[in-house]
């Protein structure tokens, strides 16, 4: 059997790691979460992400309201997609006069809960109000909200929102609301919020 020569053995070495090197990425990027809009082809699937919570963390009349609120209140709705699956959803809808967003229907799959992809989607959106800040001429997203219940304020809280109201009861009996806000500095407020903290920082110095 005639031997290969040893720079030909380098070549294929190399050739194999960088074909496993492409499988790898090209693997990895499909088992990456990809955060998208929804569409009603997703109907079924976010469904599906509420039973399962269901008991935990929503009453068992709170379906018919997902349900509602996807056929005729839906604004701005994503999905996090992970290997074709469906593992958690959340929405943005506005107030009339467009200086709040409110942050809705917010559900992780039981399986995907504390690896982060709530936090992802949560933060997905933040990003986007305050591009709306950003970029808005007349009609600024100020404030952010979003009621939540005392099973899951602190995720929130640990975010950034602050409690505002409570009401005992109000989803369903166990299922009170909680009521939180994030607040958005519009430009002006920002401006002065960072000459502020810049003064403080100086005196602290001095």
């Amino acid at each position: 059997m005639e031997s290969i020569p040893s720079q030909h053995k380098t070549i294929a070495k190399y050739i194999f790691q960088m074909i496993n090197s492409k499988t790898d990425s090209i693997n990895s990027m499909q088992h990456s979460p990809l955060i998208r809009q929804y569409s009603s082809n997703d109907y079924d699937s976010v469904l599906e992400l509420i039973r399962l919570n269901t008991p935990t963390y929503f009453s068992r009349d709170e379906e018919k309201d997902l349900a509602d609120y996807l056929k005729f209140k839906i604004q701005d709705y994503f999905v996090i997609e992970l290997s074709n699956q469906i593992v958690g959803s959340g929405g943005i809808n506005y107030s009339d006069d467009k200086v709040k967003g409110i942050i809705s229907w917010d559900m992780i799959h039981p399986k995907f809960q504390g690896k982060g992809f709530g936090k992802m989607l949560l933060e997905h959106r933040i990003s986007i109000l305050n591009d709306i800040n950003r970029t808005e001429v007349i009609n600024s997203i100020e404030k952010i909200i979003v009621r939540t219940s005392q099973l899951t304020y602190p995720f929130y809280e640990n975010s950034g929102f602050e409690i505002i109201k409570i009401v005992k009861d109000y989803w369903a009996k166990g299922f009170d609301l909680y009521e939180m806000v994030y607040t958005i500095y519009n430009k002006s407020e920002k401006k002065s919020h960072s000459n502020f903290k810049s003064t403080v920082g100086l005196s602290e110095i001095s």
